[in-house]
């Protein structure tokens, strides 16, 4: 495969799990990676694993300056940006009258905030790049109520709306949007 060869992409949440094989595959694809996360350690293992197209930034995705800082280290390092996962996520598992308000707002900010300062931020870089593609990682809570998932069904829906948004708003930009459903998927 090489239908990603000289293309950039960010992968927020990407030390493990899905983000890590995301990253993986585009690897293998021939794109250039830069895997964010807050597991510095997990991060920048994977990218070693994955050789000299890829690289570790310790990001926050609900902070605006981490994001900016993110974009602007991809385009030092590789030249530009053409792609987006959107990854990066906080996961729940207790009942709406059980989950407190704080941890359903962060909850909200990682998973749904988080995704659209992404979208916004690198939107400029996309532009610049002549187009380009974003893939927000919903879930299949962002498809039907599913018990246990309170904040981050929410979260999943959320992202599934801004999605589509982006997906019409942005498309005379030749930038694709779409969003995946992942059901259950057992990583730490």
């Amino acid at each position: 495969m090489s239908e990603l060869s000289g293309k950039t992409v960010i992968i927020t949440g990407g030390a493990r799990g899905l983000g890590a094989e995301t990253a993986k595959q585009a690897v293998a694809a021939g794109a250039n990676v830069l895997i964010t996360d807050v597991l510095d350690e997990d991060g920048a293992a994977t990218a070693a694993e994955l050789g000299e197209r890829a690289r570790y930034r310790h990001h926050d995705v609900g902070s605006e300056q981490d994001w900016a800082d993110v974009v602007a280290y991809a385009q030092a390092e590789f030249g530009a940006v053409h792609g987006l996962v959107n990854n990066a996520g906080i996961s729940t598992g207790s009942f709406l009258a059980d989950e407190s308000v704080e941890h359903f707002r962060k909850v909200l900010d990682t998973n749904l905030t988080g995704v659209f300062i992404g979208m916004k931020t690198v939107v400029p870089a996309l532009r610049e790049a002549g187009g380009g593609s974003v893939v927000n990682i919903s879930s299949a809570a962002g498809l039907m109520g599913l018990a246990l998932t309170a904040g981050y069904g929410a979260s999943k829906w959320g992202v599934r709306g801004l999605t589509k948004i982006g997906a019409v708003e942005l498309g005379v930009d030749r930038i694709r949007v779409n969003s995946v459903h992942p059901g259950m998927t057992y990583t730490r």
